[in-house]
């Protein structure tokens, strides 16, 4: 319920930005929404996350980043590879991380057997 009605007020808010309403207006916003999801530190896989480092951390960083591009003239592809960039980061670290933390406690576990 919570979902839908967050959807229906963004799509009120841009409807009345930009004062027009067709049904493709988001259309190629779901790389940036995935990757600002996924970037402030909400797991793929489910059950970690919160809304507040979504809001707070990646919301303003990515907003902030593509403001920026935008403004040194930087093409509108070169955004979306900025934001890919962003995407797969956020999606390959936490997993590295996490396995080179298994092998750590594995390597630690050996030694002390």
């Amino acid at each position: 319920m919570m979902s839908g009605t967050m959807a229906a007020l963004a799509g009120v808010v841009y409807t009345l930005r930009f004062t027009s309403a067709r049904g493709d207006n988001g259309e190629g916003f779901e790389l940036s929404v995935i990757a600002a999801v996924l970037f402030g530190g909400v797991s793929i896989f489910g059950g970690r996350g919160s809304m507040i480092s979504v809001l707070l951390l990646s919301l303003l960083i990515i907003g902030v980043l593509r403001n920026a591009l935008t403004l040194a003239d930087v093409s509108s592809e070169t955004l979306t590879i900025v934001t890919g960039a962003l995407l797969l980061s956020s999606v390959l670290i936490p997993n590295l991380v996490a396995r080179w933390r298994a092998a750590r406690e594995k390597r630690l576990m050996a030694q002390t057997v």
